[in-house]
């Protein structure tokens, strides 16, 4: 049978609604699915900002924005964030992390807006995974998982395993909880973290005085607020580690100072808060012992020797325990160390000096319109 041009046209016709009805579908989806916008504080990240971006980009979300705030990078973090088109980039004088992330909100246009590192990269449903945690009219912010980049260095990897393994011990990391799917959580740290905009901006974001552990005293104002938050271990972002132990222990020094910080403005937050005066404590006891009866000396092997032993119990691996055992003892002896001293930084002196906010980030009461927990009242979206 031989096709008439007619015949012809009518299929293309035909085919020609289908295509504008399908599209018609997805633009009603498009416009249904909350706006995020990802804000990104770099600072001197050349080595990972042009990955991190180019995984942003690939995002399933369909609605969303990228925001990058140069804090004063002296390499070439700028150049490559201003490289991407799509990315709108937002150049400051230095002020730190939480001054950055603060500054990309207000330029922000997005209902939601989602924070990771410089260092991290995202996988590709992560902002979906984040934007489905807000289906629940009651979350006023989310987190998810974090993993190894799959260049990660082998002393990255590990010390990634390590923060998994303990990460019961802490807020910083969640430990594998596969089948439990979202679920409520006192904090998500900002490598991984997502809020609504209007509570964002209704406690005042993050207190630009605090760093770090300013993600931290975030989560507990929403938290003494009444606000909900959850974690979802499919929202993924991949982390780079410190490359060696000298970096570990830098880290922690800085998390021990910035948790001193904390407990000189709200009191004794979690049990981690109480870990530095026990283990004064302990240690006095010990040494107390072994003064007392000399013979005892093999006493101080004990701690280390029950750590190992927890670490096997959880990897079935003895160099790895051994390992394990050597990041334990670096990171409580740098932690305590920065939570008792401080950290002596230049940068941190400079940004004193130059302090545009209260030594305390006071807790303030939301606008009663800015979010309902209950989703009974018009957010006006």
């Amino acid at each position: 049978m031989i096709k008439t041009g007619h015949d012809n046209g009518s299929r293309y016709c035909h085919c020609l609604q289908l295509c504008c009805r399908k599209e018609a579908g997805i633009q009603e989806i498009i416009t249904i699915l909350p706006q995020v916008s990802v804000v990104i504080a770099a600072r001197n990240a050349g080595m990972t900002i042009a990955k991190c971006l180019t995984d942003l980009e690939a995002q399933v979300h369909l609605r969303f924005e990228i925001i990058v705030v140069d804090d004063q990078s002296s390499d070439d973090s700028l150049r490559k964030a201003r490289s991407f088109r799509s990315v709108k980039v937002i150049a400051m004088d230095w002020g730190g992390p939480s001054r950055a992330r603060n500054i990309g909100v207000k330029a922000a246009r997005g209902e939601i807006v989602a924070f990771t590192d410089a260092d991290c990269v995202a996988h590709p449903i992560w902002l979906t995974e984040l934007a489905r945690c807000f289906d629940d009219p009651g979350v006023a912010g989310a987190g998810g998982d974090q993993a190894s980049p799959e260049d990660e260095t082998p002393m990255g990897r590990r010390i990634q395993e390590f923060f998994k393994t303990i990460g019961f011990m802490t807020d910083y990391i969640q430990s594998d909880t596969p089948h439990e799917g979202i679920r409520e959580t006192a904090h998500n740290p900002s490598c991984n973290s997502a809020y609504r905009r209007s509570v964002f901006e209704a406690v005042g974001g993050f207190c630009e005085d605090q760093f770090p552990g300013e993600d931290l005293e975030l989560d507990l104002k929403l938290k003494r607020l009444g606000y909900k938050l959850v974690y979802n271990p499919a929202a993924i972002v991949a982390h780079y580690r410190p490359s060696s132990l000298r970096r570990l222990a830098s880290m922690m020094r800085r998390y021990g100072a910035g948790e001193r910080k904390l407990v000189q403005k709200y009191g004794f937050l979690r049990p981690l808060d109480y870990q530095p005066f026990a283990l004064v404590l302990g240690v006095s006891i010990l040494a107390a012992g072994i003064a007392m009866y000399p013979a005892a000396w093999p006493l101080l092997s004990a701690p280390w020797l029950v750590a190992c032993g927890f670490f096997w119990a959880r990897t079935k691996d003895m160099p790895k325990s051994l390992q394990f055992t050597l990041f334990l003892t670096i990171v409580l002896a740098s932690w305590n160390w920065g939570f008792f001293k401080g950290v002596p930084i230049r940068r941190l002196k400079d940004s004193l000096q130059n302090e545009q906010t209260a030594a305390i980030c006071p807790i303030s009461m939301p606008d009663s319109k800015a979010f309902d927990p209950l989703g009974e009242q018009d957010n006006g979206k």
